[in-house]
């Protein structure tokens, strides 16, 4: 099991072989520091949360992430350091076109490698992963 402190695991269901998450980027109401005194902010995150949730799997399984876009801009979802097919690593005009606000993306690979890697935004990084993805 992963030990990530403060961070909740997103939960996922089977599809025979296939695991299946469900991610959502959206605006997220944040509280990092309970003394501050004007309060939550707002952050964008993943489903709900920011930092967003982990996502468990193993080495050798098939994954299947369902993605959908409640920003207001377009955005990617990008697995950082996992070795993936092109076309399902996120670079926003590099590897796929960008998931617009409303629209959704289904990213569907093999894990390869076991280790640690975060995901994040693929797109307008500068933005957005200071935003919170």
């Amino acid at each position: 099991p992963v030990e990530a402190p403060g961070s909740t695991k997103m939960p996922f269901r089977c599809e025979g072989d296939v695991k299946v998450f469900e991610v959502t980027a959206g605006i997220v109401m944040s509280t990092f520091d309970r003394t501050y005194e004007p309060g939550p902010i707002y952050t964008w995150g993943y489903n709900g949360n920011n930092p967003g949730p982990v996502m468990e799997f193993l080495e050798g399984e098939k994954l299947k992430i369902i993605f959908k876009n409640e920003l207001p801009e377009q955005t990617t979802l990008h697995y950082h350091g996992l070795e993936l097919p092109f076309n399902q690593d996120g670079a926003a005009g590099h590897s796929q076109l960008s998931v617009k606000p409303g629209e959704s993306f289904v990213y569907e690979f093999q894990v390869n490698q076991s280790g640690t890697f975060m995901y994040h935004s693929g797109e307008n990084i500068a933005k957005q992963l200071s935003l919170g993805l």
